[in-house]
């Protein structure tokens, strides 16, 4: 597969959107107090905030599992959510990590809680599934830490990530969908070699989940990642498919939201086994919580 899929896919969709916010639909209500941006786990849905909303919510990623050695990354993170606009939101993040790897190929042995750095993000929300056939939303993120976020090793990382996520709701406030197209770009200092190495990664995502109560949502993922040397999509390293549940409860003005996700088919570039647990994790979980002010 072409290196460039990950431009081409952007460059179709980006070119049907005009045809699409032309479309007309029936305005319709979205599904009750559903934040469709959380209730996917790692996919994020198309709601933004309303203008005036804000809503701080701790997230909590972890990646556990490598081919051998022991292996457990989680980066707590505090992110704070502002509705600047309609259908525009910004963000701020402060960072953490706590790391656990001991005797796995590749990286130095780290144990310990530290402060990392810090984030921003942006959300522009250019159609709407309350008056067009589905939500679009263009989500922007960069990130700062002074720690190697994929290995926990001391380091300076830098990343860059581009999301374009979409969701539809066939069964108005019983059956929702969601995916994105990912894009992603950093550089992680090296250890002992006093420079950076530089990585991209390109996935898609599909996510859907039905509601089983009032106050609670039940669905499953699908992430299939690339994973190439260089800034740009330069050298394919290696592929991962990762499958998992997801769940999402309303509470109040507030939810929270869980998913688990398990590599289930996978491939290293010269490497050996059926799945790729040199650049991708075996289990990658998250948990947030939030509440909006």
């Amino acid at each position: 597969m072409s290196r460039r899929w990950p431009l081409i896919a952007l460059a179709l969709w980006s070119g049907c959107l005009p045809a699409l916010a032309e479309t007309p639909a029936p305005t319709r209500q979205r599904a009750g107090e559903v934040d469709t941006e959380h209730l996917f786990g790692q996919t994020v849905g198309a709601d933004t905030e309303e203008p005036g909303a804000f809503v701080p919510h701790f997230v909590l990623p972890s990646r556990l599992g490598r081919r051998s050695g022991s292996f457990a990354i989680t980066s707590p993170t505090l992110e704070l959510k502002y509705g600047v606009m309609e259908n525009f939101s910004g963000s701020v993040s402060l960072r953490g990590l706590t790391a656990n790897t001991h005797n796995v190929p590749g990286m130095a042995d780290t144990r310990g809680a530290f402060a990392t750095g810090f984030g921003i993000q942006g959300r522009y929300r250019f159609l709407d599934r309350e008056r067009a056939p589905f939500g679009m939303t263009l989500q922007l993120s960069a990130t700062t830490d002074q720690r190697n976020m994929a290995t926990g090793e001391r380091g300076r990382s830098d990343q860059l990530e581009g999301r374009l996520a979409f969701d539809i709701e066939p069964i108005w406030d019983r059956l929702l969908f969601a995916g994105n197209i990912i894009m992603a770009s950093g550089r992680n200092y090296v250890s002992g070699s006093g420079g950076f190495e530089m990585t991209s990664n390109a996935g898609l995502s599909l996510s859907g989940a039905t509601r089983i109560t009032d106050s609670l949502w039940l669905g499953a993922e699908v992430i299939y990642q690339r994973a190439y040397a260089g800034s740009t999509f330069g050298r394919f390293q290696g592929d991962a498919i990762h499958v998992g549940p997801i769940l999402y409860a309303p509470i109040e003005k507030g939810w929270i939201s869980l998913s688990w996700t398990t590599q289930v088919a996978g491939r290293e570039v010269g490497g050996v086994g059926p799945l790729n647990l040199r650049d991708f994790e075996r289990h990658q979980f998250l948990a947030v919580v939030g509440r909006r002010f």
